[in-house]
């Protein structure tokens, strides 16, 4: 009796052990959320098991990365790259700036973008940073997870999820389908920085303006049995700071775009990480390993209650085979077509051209690059924003250019200051004009 008794209870251990499901959540916070490759370091290195992921802003795409087959290790290499400082700072490499055409010089010193509208009324654009180099890279990225998985995120190597947020209806929208690296774009549009783009037919932006820290997102689309999260924003007082108010004036856009991030959310079957990034800037993704570490050392910090709480273990082997299964799931993605929309039909052969050029066969990403950049350097166009789609009918994917042609006034205000009683002032006006017929 005693012998089955014994045998009854290392079976319910057995079965409780094998059923735990462990959900993480990473916040969002600019550049501070390089932390994160840190967390994901340490569980790794411990074999702590990861089955669910939600994220936001930064945290959204470090988490897409993991659940997309990279490893940490992948990861963190990509972060410390010069390439991933050229995509979130808007700068291109060498090899791609010969294709910009160097402006006459003027006296100006501000240009201004003006639209002139049925009701002639104008209206003033303005793009802090350049997203061209981001968009192309998020579509290496991500492309082909997104093709190995459907478009369904919870087919990726790990289920995922990205907040973003609809600020005409005021509301936040987790992602679970569609294309992931049009998500990760989203979930990363910091409000007068980047532009918005359209995911899932709507336009969106950063995801921490009204759920920085998605616990409740995780609970309710995954319902796992332990929750690890890791924040990384700044903190939100709940009293009004009286003593430190002039100091953090200067950082108020952190505090207007980022919504409350609450410790307490995750409750007692989990583990809060909230990694010592005192000194360091949402704006700066300059240092990467010094991030990196805050976050495995404040993960490596809260280990023992982890390891305490979780008996369920996942084996290095096994994981690494299960990650190059799903990497390797289909063949490399290759186009059945490049198509441009929101432009007329002259117009949409002239984009073609340039972007094909002397491809004969089914191009793919890399084969596509040149002349993506090629033709964001036209000043013809004002957006160029590119997409990979899939054609559930033929169950082939096609290369898609959205397109808006430029046809907006551009204003130059400069001048020449002078310490003598006379100054110069200029003004130029300037209107970009693309035949329907143009040549390459």
């Amino acid at each position: 009796m005693r012998s089955l008794i014994f045998i009854g209870l290392i079976l319910i251990q057995f079965s409780v052990a094998k059923a735990q499901k462990v959900g993480l959540v990473f916040s969002g916070g600019g550049a501070k959320g390089l932390a994160h490759i840190g967390v994901l370091k340490a569980l790794e290195e411990n074999n702590i098991p990861i089955d669910y992921i939600v994220g936001t802003s930064m945290g959204g795409i470090v988490g897409a990365m993991y659940a997309s087959g990279y490893s940490p290790a992948e990861i963190e290499k990509i972060a410390l790259s010069e390439d991933f400082q050229n995509w979130v700072g808007g700068n291109f490499k060498n090899n791609y700036r010969y294709f910009f055409k160097k402006k006459p010089e003027n006296p100006s010193f501000l240009t201004a973008n003006l639209q002139v509208d049925t009701g002639f009324n104008f209206k003033l654009r303005s793009n802090l940073i350049n997203d061209v180099p981001l968009n192309f890279a998020l579509l290496e990225l991500f492309s082909q997870a997104s093709v190995n998985a459907k478009d369904d995120f919870n087919k990726l190597f790990v289920p995922f999820r990205c907040i973003v947020a609809d600020v005409l209806s005021q509301e936040m929208i987790p992602v679970s389908k569609g294309n992931l690296a049009e998500a990760i774009r989203g979930t990363f549009t910091v409000p007068l920085v980047y532009r918005p783009i359209k995911v899932n037919d709507k336009y969106v932006f950063d995801g921490g303006l009204y759920n920085n820290f998605p616990v409740d997102v995780l609970k309710n689309d995954f319902k796992p049995d332990y929750i690890i999260g890791s924040n990384v924003s700044s903190k939100i007082f709940n009293d009004y700071p009286k003593e430190n108010d002039e100091k953090l004036m200067n950082r108020f856009l952190v505090y207007m775009f980022l919504s409350k991030s609450d410790s307490t959310s995750i409750g007692k079957n989990g583990a809060y990480i909230q990694p010592d990034l005192s000194g360091f800037s949402i704006t700066n993704f300059s240092p990467v390993k010094e991030l990196i570490k805050r976050g495995y050392d404040a993960t490596i910090a809260d280990m023992p209650k982890i390891i305490k709480a979780l008996s369920r273990r996942v084996i290095s082997e096994e994981l690494n085979e299960s990650r190059e299964e799903f990497k390797n799931r289909n063949s490399r993605l290759e186009f059945s077509s490049i198509k441009a929309t929101g432009i007329n039909s002259h117009q949409r052969k002239y984009v073609e051209t340039v972007v094909i050029g002397k491809i004969k066969e089914k191009p793919n990403l890399d084969q596509i690059k040149s002349g993506y950049y090629k033709l964001v350097a036209d000043d013809n166009f004002e957006t160029v924003y590119p997409r990979v789609k899939y054609d559930a009918t033929n169950d082939l994917y096609d290369f898609e250019l959205q397109v808006q042609h430029q046809k907006n006034f551009k204003i130059d205000f400069g001048g020449a200051i002078s310490t003598r009683p006379i100054s110069n002032a200029y003004v130029g006006l300037q209107y970009n004009y693309l035949r329907e017929k143009s040549y390459t």
